[in-house]
C-alpha cells in the first residue's frame, strides 16, 4: 500500500474510533435530543413572528451543546493516535518531498545535457535551432 494509503487508513481508524465513542458518550447525555428540541422550540418561536429572538436564543443553546460535544471528542482522541496520524501523514509529506528532488535532480541533469549539446528550444512545438 501507499504511504498515502497507509496515512489514510490510520487516519480513518482514528476516526471510526472517536466517531464511534462520541456517539455513544452523546447518546448518553441525549445531547442530540437535547438539540431537537432547541431546534423545534426555535422553530416555533420564529413562525410566530420573533425570528430575531429564536435566532439568538437557538445561537446560545447550540453553542453549548457544540462545546458538550467539542469536549467528548478531545476526550476521545488518545495522544497515541494523535501521535501515529501525524506520523503517518509526515511520512506522506517527506515521500513528496523525496520524489519532488528526485523528479527536479532529473531536470536540472537534462537541461544541462541539453545545453552541453547545443540545445534546441520548443516554441509552440517548432524546433528553434540555438542562435549565435
Amino acid at each position: 500500500m501507499s504511504t498515502f494509503g497507509d496515512a489514510a487508513s490510520e487516519l480513518g481508524n482514528v476516526a471510526g474510533k472517536v466517531g464511534k465513542q462520541v456517539r455513544e458518550e452523546l447518546s448518553e447525555k441525549e445531547t442530540l435530543n437535547k438539540l431537537k428540541i432547541e431546534a423545534t422550540e426555535v422553530f416555533q418561536q420564529a413562525k410566530a413572528g420573533d425570528v430575531v429572538a429564536a435566532g439568538k436564543d437557538f445561537a446560545r443553546d447550540a453553542g453549548e451543546i457544540l462545546k458538550e460535544v467539542a469536549t467528548s471528542v478531545r476526550g476521545a482522541l488518545s495522544e497515541s493516535d494523535t501521535d501515529k496520524v501525524k506520523a503517518a501523514f509526515s511520512s506522506v509529506v517527506e515521500s513528496s518531498r523525496d520524489k519532488l528532488d528526485e523528479t527536479l535532480e532529473k531536470r536540472k541533469a537534462k537541461k544541462a545535457n541539453s545545453a552541453e549539446d547545443g540545445g534546441e528550444d520548443i516554441i509552440d512545438g517548432e524546433v528553434i535551432p540555438p542562435q549565435s
